[in-house]
């Protein structure tokens, strides 16, 4: 039964519950009408907000899904729309929800996608529902865009590239919309798709909505700046396409048709143009597509559109990266098809326009830069258009690159391009170098056609710009560039040269009158050719021939220009018959000979170039000289003959050449003896005297070619003769005589003459030991000092008042004058007991801080002259001391003494663990024991301890002891643990502390120092573990944060003990930060006062940098220094503490005088420094100027060990006269030069501390006596051995009469007496004849006689080191001679001592033999028995090394590469098993020393304080000589950065780190992404580890990019990154991942522009993308690096600039890349 139809409708709109209402629409039954009321009331009571718009939205979508009934599904359609214009007109509804492409919090799916992805068939509803809501749109009633509300369904339609539903879409929009602002919207919203449009794939639907945009553009309704912001955009679009097709090698035709289309739009209301792009960018974009095109349309429309730019903007110098292409377009053109003719025109009429726009005014580079970039930041230029920007601004920028290699087809084209500008530098070395550049580039193997004519047409338009380049140009490209475009596979580019280059030379050869300049430069150019394309050959030999038939029939005339010619041909023949003897001597030979014979009128030059040319062919077999000599050479000679010997001297030259050649032929018929003679009697004979010097010196060399025999027919009779003809007439050729002579004689000499003499008993045949010239002797002035000292003391003459001055002086002398002899009962009656008991008692420390802290040194003399020298009696001496001290320690209850004690068993303990035994270190824990256990309080118990132990004195004590005593026990690293514990506490706990106004606070001041000294301490450890290392810097991190904490809350006596503390053995390279916080709290002092700094840290911070050696920088410090004194003289505060400023800079100066090679003590500088110390002395502070002299006279009031190798310096430069007054100074102070003893004094205080600094002066002067000693006591030692040793000393058994090697010895022993200027000459001719002569020679003492040479001239010294180690493997005395001279270590001979000739000789006679080096084949029969073969021990190698190894740091650079080699050398590889355990321990001592003393300190350096390519080379030599395992690189920061990666790369490449190398480099990829490194140098060793590695495929290449993608993952998902997360992965992206893609695909090193530049980042999306696209043949690898992309996107959605990169990178994949992902989430990624 029917219904009524209002009563459904009434009852339908009557449902109040919305379930209800769901439920009727949803009810087949309920009618259309009635579903359109229910619909129109849900949809108000959304509007109303009574109803929740997600779940309305939603039930209407399902509605619309599953209902059946056409007219319903309209009903449900339109209500889906109104609420849609509810969310676009309801700002709070379109803030809270979203459309989007999937469900989220916010978004929910856009209803529109939802229907057309499930039910197609609604498709043309769905667009008619769109078509209704632009239509309604109307913006004065809504708050928000319609588009808004409707771009995800746009993004859906259009981003997934579907041509059908796109082109409906795009129907919907060319609707005659009413509203203006909606269609703007609409053509935004389409510009904004097209840049986010795929790159690979749907070009259909992407040229129609390119077509869409540009049909609006005549829409006069639309503002003409919308206009023009439009139609920019997609021209930048469309040529970032046409980019991308021309790189993928796809249609470029349609993307071009556009691109000329809406540059030649005008506005119809301004007649403005539309597009505006940069004419920069433009243009050189259009050069890469001309460069590239592949059909005539493109190449027209390309044309067109450069000849519009070129016509509208002046380009400078940018214009000329259009040369190559337009030459190459030029090139193509045919002259046949008038159309053809007319392009050939347009690109003439280019070129024209081009040079017009380079000569017009220059763009002002920054503004054109910064332009390009807004450009690329407004229009979002991606894909490779964005790899061109990077080279534009290079170009502009002035860079030219000419190391690294293009690696693909873009980067090669782009390299080409942008070289070109360059060729027409002004500057001339630029010029050639971008040519050689050009060239190269032309000739490699491309994956398109040669570029080789284009680039043969620039040099041909080059030498047409005679204003452009000068002549050397036009001879470069002759002689260098045409030659290197030829190949042998390449006769088209040979052909084109031929024709430039055969005219010139025919048309100078026409005839013998013309100007034949060009004709020679043609000929030579020529020749060159040849070189490179074997088929010029027949042309070549043409044009020699017509020469030479030219030349033969008629007379040269004397025009210089025709001798240029002569002499260009026969060179040219010349260097044919060396270099191509094979192919062209056959015939040029007869040609030559023909020539001689036939001209008349040949020159000198030209006659000794044709003996060069049969010289030639002679040497290669083509001739025999005896058949030459006949037929042409005979009649040169004679015709030389007959010429003044001076202007002939080059055809003798020649002629004598040939001699030689004959010389070496060793056939022995009559008549090649008859032609020797000849040569003998005829010309030799009156050359080898004559008075030109350069015919006697090439007559003497061809004379040396001869048979010995031969030679001495021409020499005097006698051996000694010969020798004094060399001596009054010296030639370099005698050299080669002489040892041919020699040879001769080891030859033939009797075996037994090289058997080595029997020991003798007699002393005169012993003789005197042989030693080398010393100085006079050290310290005498100084050791009488002390002798006074002793005797005031023995005496007992000194007044009460000055016994602790004279005791303190006393103690320091000991070790020199009262050295123990016995050890008997009689103990306690030497003289060393009773001065360490006198001096317990009487020395008191209070009359200075110096004298306090440098108390050790004088406990250590004491105890050294007690231990004596006996090593068996060491540990019975040492054992009976230490119980006496501790007896005295046990019954003292006197403060001052138990202080003394404490500090003499401090300065026992360090001196017996200078000892070989292990006793030092058992004595150092006893004593380290009852120092903790009964002198250190602690807080907690501070009310029950004595009086005694809480005296400032005896806590003074007893921590400044346990500062040096801790020092011995660091290799137990439990006990050094404890120790560090207990000073950082004692010295970081807050406690009551007075300043330092007049006197420091003692106790707090020794627990500072104690600290410090041990943390630095351990940082100079040498053979650090692990533990040691840890402990080390935690413990000195402690400290500095105390130090560097507010000012009020820091000791004064703590800071300035803790920085004295770590002066006292500071090392660079393990406190680096230390030495820079002293640095900059000067600098602070200096610029800003006093204000806000600590005393105590500004006090200590002069001891720091004073002692420190940051980075040698020596006379930085210095200033620094002498800047804060001079601050500090006039600052109130610091009056009673100035002394710290002038000892520390007074310390510094000597440092400075020791390390610079100029200065000694005698020079005139550090003279004025001991007068200005002696006068203050006498005027001023006294005891401070008295502290200050002491320190420029060597006394080291820190370190009571001073450095072995600056107490050997300090010998070195000792001179006693610079010292007299100063010293005379002193003693006065000290009244040490009365005649009657000591007398009383005004000043008690400055006598006793003058009497104390005498005895530090004699104790410093002793040890450097003693230093010296025991460097010359090794000497002597060699020489005892070698006038003990079994080799005669001369050559006394030889022939006087015919031993030439017996000549050559008495002749250096007689000229080494007598050294003038030719003497010198003679010897170093002898000693190389000696030096070149192969074999053993017969046993001789050689080393008296090469020391007296070595020290008569620089050039002999070096001489005479090549000569030893020439025969060192025979000869003890050689071998000695080199060790001694490696052992004096003279600066002066260091390059060639530390090479091959001298380490390499000792490495070598250790058993460590080159590795490098080739045999010679030459060994003398039966020498091996008769000859003993030297050997150096392994210890004796070590101890010769150790001291070049310990002062490596401080070598010129040079020295230190060459001393690295000649290790490398030498070293075997590290993976190579040696069966001999000696050599095993030599090669890791060796090793492990050169790694503590140099490759430790070298690792640790600042990078921005390194000249990088020294360095670097520095770094790979250290680190191959001495690491063997990676640990020992340490761990990459900031500042270490480059010299890590340098390390880590040059590891790699030696093949050590193969095992964990990937994870090594990756962890070193992912500190260099933390710490912010941008530094290309840096990441150009990451990739050169990398490809050290593994890295030959592609799919290797692959591996290290999912390895470097994996990394930045890590460090996104790590939380301690993420405060400064997006700019460390922006800097990773644009430098770090770009340097790598760029090494690994693009360039054969990392090449990189200017990071700041906006493109980077879309440079590295492109790189990318393209490395993903390599991939397309390892399917499984380019899978996991998008998988990585896209976790990557996930983890940074909120840094937009690399989610846009990211997102970049995923547009420009191809469709089968990103098929596995999934089309929602392809297309989520392209719409973001």
């Amino acid at each position: 039964m029917s219904g009524h139809r209002f009563a459904e409708i009434h009852q339908a709109r009557s449902l109040e519950r919305a379930d209800a209402r769901w439920a009727a629409l949803a009810d087949s039954e309920t009618s259309p009408i009635a579903v359109s009321n229910i619909c129109e009331k849900l949809v108000h009571e959304v509007q109303t907000n009574a109803l929740d718009f997600r779940d309305a939205l939603l039930h209407f979508q399902n509605l619309a899904l599953t209902s059946t009934h056409h007219l319903k599904v309209s009903i449900f359609l339109r209500s889906i729309s109104l609420l849609i214009q509810f969310h676009a007109k309801d700002v709070m509804i379109a803030e809270t929800i979203e459309f989007g492409l999937e469900t989220s919090s916010k978004t929910v799916p856009h209803p529109y996608m939802v229907l057309c992805r499930q039910r197609p068939e609604l498709c043309d509803a769905v667009y008619a529902e769109v078509d209704f809501l632009l239509n309604e749109w109307n913006d004065a009633t809504y708050d928000n865009s319609i588009l808004s509300s409707l771009d995800a369904f746009f993004d859906n339609i259009l981003l997934s590239a579907d041509i059908a539903q796109g082109r409906a879409l795009l129907g919907c929009f060319a609707c005659a919309y009413s509203s203006i602002e909606l269609r703007l919207d609409m053509y935004f919203y389409l510009c904004e798709v097209l840049r986010r449009y795929p790159t690979k794939r749907g070009l259909p639907l992407y040229l129609q909505m390119a077509d869409f945009l540009m049909a609006m553009f005549q829409n006069p309704e639309v503002p003409e700046e919308d206009l023009k912001a439009m139609a920019t955009d997609l021209f930048y679009q469309l040529l970032s396409r046409a980019y991308d097709a021309a790189n993928n090698g796809n249609p470029t035709l349609p993307y071009l048709q556009r691109l000329d289309h809406i540059y030649q739009k005008i506005d119809i209301v301004s007649n403005q143009r539309l597009a505006s792009p940069n004419p920069y960018l433009l243009w050189t974009a259009l050069a890469y597509l001309l460069m590239t095109v592949q059909t005539v349309q493109d190449q027209g429309l390309i044309l067109k559109l450069m000849n519009n730019v070129v016509t509208l903007h002046s380009l400078g110098t940018i214009a000329l990266t259009a040369i190559l292409p337009l030459f190459q377009a030029w090139s193509e053109v045919s002259d046949d098809d008038p159309a053809t003719k007319a392009r050939k025109t347009v690109i003439l009429d280019l070129l024209a326009l081009t040079n017009k726009s380079v000569e017009g005014r220059a763009p002002e580079k920054q503004a054109v830069l910064k332009d390009i970039e807004e450009d690329v930041k407004t229009y979002s230029l991606s894909g490779s258009i964005a790899h061109l920007v990077s080279h534009l601004d290079d170009c502009f920028c002035g860079n030219l690159n000419t190391d690294i290699i293009p690696q693909n087809r873009l980067s090669h084209i782009h390299a080409l391009l942008f070289t070109t500008p360059h060729v027409f530098n002004q500057t001339c070395s630029l010029r050639h170098k971008a040519m050689m550049r050009i060239a190269n580039l032309a000739t490699m193997m491309t994956e398109v056609h040669s570029f080789k004519f284009p680039v043969f047409i620039l040099l041909l338009y080059l030498m047409r710009s005679h204003n452009t380049i000068a002549s050397e140009t036009f001879l470069f490209i002759y002689y260098t560039i045409l030659p290197m475009l030829l190949d042998a596979n390449d006769p088209i580019i040979t052909s084109k040269i031929l024709h430039i280059i055969l005219p010139m030379i025919h048309d100078g050869l026409s005839t013998q009158s013309r100007d034949t300049t060009m004709a020679a430069v043609g000929f030579n150019a020529l020749a060159k050719m040849y070189d490179r394309q074997p088929r010029v050959w027949h042309e070549l030999k043409r044009v020699i021939t017509n020469w030479i038939l030219h030349r033969k029939s008629a007379t040269r005339p004397d025009d210089p220009k025709a001798m240029q010619m002569e002499l260009a041909v026969l060179t040219t023949i010349r260097d044919l018959c060396k270099n191509h003897y094979r192919e062209c001597a056959q015939d040029l030979l007869p040609m030559v000979i023909s020539l001689l014979q036939t001209c008349n009128n040949l020159n000198i030059a030209s006659v000794s170039i044709i003996m060069q040319i049969i010289n030639a062919c002679i040497r290669v077999d083509l001739a025999e000289p005896r058949s030459m000599w006949i037929v042409a050479v005979n009649y040169i000679a004679s015709f030389a003959m007959t010429i003044d010997q001076d202007k002939a001297a080059v055809l003798w030259k020649s002629i004598c050449d040939f001699f030689s050649i004959a010389g070496d032929k060793d056939e022995v018929s009559e008549p090649y003896l008859e032609f020797k003679e000849t040569i003998f009697s005829e010309y030799l004979e009156l050359l080898i005297v004559s008075e030109n010097h350069s015919i006697r010196s090439s007559a003497l060399t061809a004379l040396s070619h001869f048979a010995a025999s031969d030679i001495q027919r021409l020499l005097p009779e006698k051996s000694k003769q010969f020798t004094e003809q060399i001596i009054n007439a010296p030639d370099t050729a005698h050299t080669k005589v002489l040892t041919k002579l020699m040879s001769h004689e080891l030859d033939h000499m009797r075996r037994g003459l090289f058997k080595e003499e029997a020991p003798s008993g007699k002393a005169s045949d012993q003789g005197q030991p042989l030693k080398r010239n010393t100085k006079d002797s050290i310290g005498r002035r100084e050791n009488d000092i002390g002798s006074l000292i002793v005797e005031e003391w023995e005496q007992a003459r000194t007044p009460p008042g000055l016994r602790s001055g004279y005791a303190i002086a006393l103690i320091h002398v000991t070790s020199a004058l009262m050295v123990s002899k016995a050890m008997d009962d009689s103990f306690s009656k030497e003289k060393w007991y009773r001065s360490m008991s006198t001096s317990l008692a009487d020395i008191n420390l209070s009359d200075h801080l110096m004298l306090r802290v440098s108390c050790i040194q004088g406990w250590m003399s004491v105890f050294e002259a007690a231990l004596g020298t006996e090593q068996s009696t060491f540990e019975l001496k040492g054992n009976r001391i230490l119980k006496d001290l501790l007896a005295r320690l046990d019954k003292s209850t006197v403060p001052g003494i138990t202080c003394n004690i404490l500090l003499a068993l401090a300065g026992f303990t360090v001196a017996a663990n200078k000892l070989p035994s292990s006793f030092g270190s058992s004595c150092a824990i006893q004593v380290i024991d009852i120092i903790c256990s009964r002198f250190i309080l602690s807080d907690d118990k501070i009310s029950n301890i004595p009086t005694l132990l809480m005296s400032d004195e005896v806590q003074f004590g007893a921590f400044f002891s346990l500062s040096h005593v801790a020092s011995c026990v660091i290799s137990d690293e439990k006990v050094a643990t404890r120790i560090l514990n207990l000073l950082l506490d004692a010295a970081t706990t807050s406690g009551a502390d007075r300043g330092i106004d007049t006197v420091v606070d003692l106790v707090q001041f020794a627990r500072g120092f104690a600290a410090g000294r041990f943390t630095a301490a351990l940082a100079a450890w040498p053979t650090q573990t692990q533990g040691i290392e840890q402990l080390s810097k935690s413990g000195i991190s402690t400290l500095l944060e105390y130090c560097n904490a507010p000012a009020q809350r820091v000791s004064e006596s703590k800071a300035l003990g803790i920085l004295m503390g770590w002066a006292s053995k500071v090392q660079l390279s393990e406190i680096r930060d230390v030495s820079w916080f002293a640095i900059e709290t000067l600098k602070m002092y200096i610029d800003s006062g006093r204000r806000g700094i600590n005393r105590g840290v500004l006090l200590g911070s002069c001891w720091v940098v004073g002692y420190a050696d940051v980075n040698n920088l020596d006379d930085s410090s210095l200033g620094i220094l002498e800047k804060a004194l001079t601050k500090a003289s006039n600052d109130a505060g610091l009056a009673a503490n100035i002394y710290h400023f002038g000892i520390s800079l007074a310390h510094l100066q000597r440092r400075r005088m020791l390390r610079n090679p100029s200065e000694a003590e005698s020079s005139q500088r550090y003279m004025a420094l001991m007068r200005n110390a002696t006068e203050s002395i006498k005027n001023g502070d006294r005891i401070t100027a008295a502290l200050t002299l002491g320190s420029l006279l060597g006394v080291d009031y820190l370190d009571p060990s001073p450095d072995p190798e600056i107490l050997l310096t300090s010998a070195q430069k000792y001179d006693s006269g610079s010292r007299s007054d100063a010293l005379s100074v002193l003693m006065k102070s000290a009244n040490l030069n009365s005649s009657s003893g000591t007398a009383m004094v005004g000043d008690l205080r400055f006598t006793r501390v003058s009497a104390a600094l005498c005895g530090k002066v004699s104790h410093i002067v002793n040890c450097i006596r003693t230093a010296s000693l025991l460097d010359r006591e090794i000497d002597s030692a060699n020489s005892i051995m070698i006038s003990t040793s079994n080799e005669p000393k001369t050559y006394a058994r030889l022939s006087n009469t015919t031993s030439y090697l017996r000549a050559a010895f008495d002749s250096l022993v007689e000229l080494v007496r007598y050294p003038n200027q030719q003497n010198i000459y003679t010897m170093d001719i002898l000693l190389r004849s000696l030096c070149d002569t192969q074999g053993a020679l017969p046993p001789v003492n050689w080393f008296q006689l090469l020391t007296d040479i070595s020290s008569v001239s620089q050039q002999l010294h070096n001489t005479c080191i090549a000569f030893a180690s020439a025969h060192a493997t025979t000869s003890a005395s050689l071998t000695e001679f080199i060790v001694s001279e490696l052992n004096i270590s003279n600066p002066e001979v260091h390059r060639a001592l530390v090479g091959e000739l001298g380490l390499g000789k000792v490495l070598e006679l250790a058993g460590l033999p080159n590795l490098n080096a080739t045999e010679n084949g030459f060994k003398r029969r039966g020498m091996d028995a008769v000859t003993t073969k030297s050997r150096i021990s392994e210890m004796r190698c070590i101890e010769i090394y150790e001291p070049y190894a310990k002062c490596l740091t401080r070598l010129p650079y040079d020295v230190q590469i060459t001393l690295l080699t000649t290790l490398c050398n030498h070293l075997p590889p590290t993976a190579r098993v040696i069966d001999d355990e000696r050599i095993t321990l030599l090669v890791n001592t060796l090793r492990d020393m050169t790694y503590f003393n140099f490759t430790k300190s070298l690792l640790a350096q600042d990078t921005m304080r390194l000249a990088e390519l020294k360095t670097v080379e520095l770094i790979n030599k250290a680190v191959e000589a001495s690491i063997s395992d990676e640990i020992k690189l340490g761990h990459l920061t900031k500042e270490n950065a480059l010299v890590y990666t340098a390390a880590m790369a040059e590891f790699c490449r030696l093949g050590r780190a193969a095992n964990g190398a990937r994870h090594w480099i990756t962890e070193s990829i992912q500190r260099l992404v933390v710490e912010h490194v941008t530094d290309s140098s840096c990441w150009r060793y990451i990739l050169k580890a990398m490809k050290e590695t593994d890295c030959s495929t592609d799919r290797d290449k692959l591996g290290w990019l999912t390895r470097v993608l994996d990394t930045l993952i890590v460090i996104a998902s790590d939380k301690a990154t993420q405060q400064d997360l997006d700019g460390m992965l922006g800097d990773a992206l644009k430098t770090g991942l770009r340097y790598v893609l760029s090494g690994l695909w693009w360039w054969s090193d990392v090449w990189s522009a200017r990071d700041a530049l906006a493109p980077s980042l879309l440079d590295t999306a492109f790189m990318l993308a393209s490395a993903i696209s390599f991939g397309d043949i390892h399917r499984v690898e380019q899978q996991q690096i998008v998988k990585r992309v896209l976790k990557f996107l996930s983890l940074t959605e909120k840094s937009e600039g690399i989610t846009q990169t990211l997102v970049s990178t995923m547009r420009q994949c191809s469709e089968e890349a990103i098929a596995q992902q999934g089309a929602e989430a392809v297309l989520k990624i392209l719409s973001t």
